[in-house]
This record gives structure tokens, sequence and C-alpha cells, in this order.
């Protein structure tokens, strides 16, 4: 069997495996968007800068705050700063949990102006409460 050999997906039906692969696909293109979008700005503090698709069922979305310290935001801080609001705030776009609803698993990371990262936010089906 040629899938297994090649991609490990003994484990799966073929279903199951498909709908993976169109999931996946959907990932890639949001990354895309992001990335033609991007440099833009999200907020006046926050400029978006990218995405990355993969491995596997994950998005990666890259974020350059552009003034952190001026709202309390340093690596020290970060986690009790920013991430519960990033991660409730992920959690209610609607766009973001029906792709998190379905197993992706959307990372945010956060840089400075000089590129040197802030912090990283996971949020998955435990972040937002699974259904």
């Amino acid at each position: 069997m040629l899938c297994a050999a090649l991609l490990g997906c003994e484990a799966k039906n073929p279903a199951q495996f498909n709908a993976e692969v169109a999931l996946q696909s959907r990932i890639a293109q949001i990354a895309a968007q992001a990335n033609g979008a991007a440099p833009a700005a999200v907020d006046p503090d926050t400029r978006l800068d990218g995405a990355k698709a993969g491995p596997g069922l994950r998005l990666t979305v890259l974020y350059t705050l552009v003034n952190p310290e001026a709202n309390g935001v340093s690596t020290g801080t970060f986690e009790a700063v920013l991430a519960p609001t990033v991660k409730k705030g992920s959690c209610a776009n609607p766009d973001l949990r029906s792709l998190i609803d379905q197993g992706v698993v959307v990372v945010l990371e956060y840089r400075d102006l000089r590129g040197a990262l802030i912090g990283t936010i996971n949020v998955d089906r435990g972040t937002c409460g699974a259904k």
C-alpha cells in the first residue's frame, strides 16, 4: 500500500485521510492569503507579518508588536498581559474556531521590531473547549 509506505496513513480510513488532506489544503490557502496581505496593521499595536502552513494540521501566524513596552508587554509579562486576551479572541473568531474545532492548532508568534521573539501562543481544542 503506497499510502501507508509514503505517508504513514495506515491508521486512518480513506475518508479521514481525505478530510485531513483537504483541511491541510485549506490551511495552506489561509497562509497564502495572509502572506499576500502582509505586512498589514491589525490594530495600532500589532502588525501581521505572514503565516506558515504545517506541519500537519498547524497554522502559524506571525505578528510584530510595534510598541510592546508602551503596553507593558515583554517576554516576562507576555503570558499574563497578552496571552489571555489573544486566546479568548482566537476562540471567539468564527473563522479560526471552525479550524480549531476540526483539530487545527493555531500558533500565534509575536516578535518585537528587532525580530526577537516575545512570545508564542498555541490555540487548540483544549484552549477553546472541545466541540
